[in-house]
């Protein structure tokens, strides 16, 4: 695995415990990993794209997980 799929999944393991474990709204919990990782990423001096574009596409990969979700139970 590359280190972008590793980022992607231990991003989307963060989303789903505050979806179901908090109890929090898709907004608000992708608002607030995208928050809790970009401290991490200033405090590493990662450049970052902007707050928005973040969160569009982590909703999107949501999404894209929901969707393999529903799909798989059709095979």
């Amino acid at each position: 695995m590359d280190y972008a799929s590793l980022f992607i999944s231990f991003v989307l393991s963060v989303l789903f415990y505050n979806i179901r474990q908090v109890k929090l709204t898709l907004s608000e919990s992708v608002n607030l990993v995208t928050l809790d990782f970009f401290i991490i990423w200033e405090k590493a001096r990662i450049p970052t794209r902007a707050l928005p574009n973040c969160v569009k596409k982590l909703i999107d990969l949501y999404h894209a997980w929901r969707e393999l979700q529903k799909n798989c139970k059709k095979i």
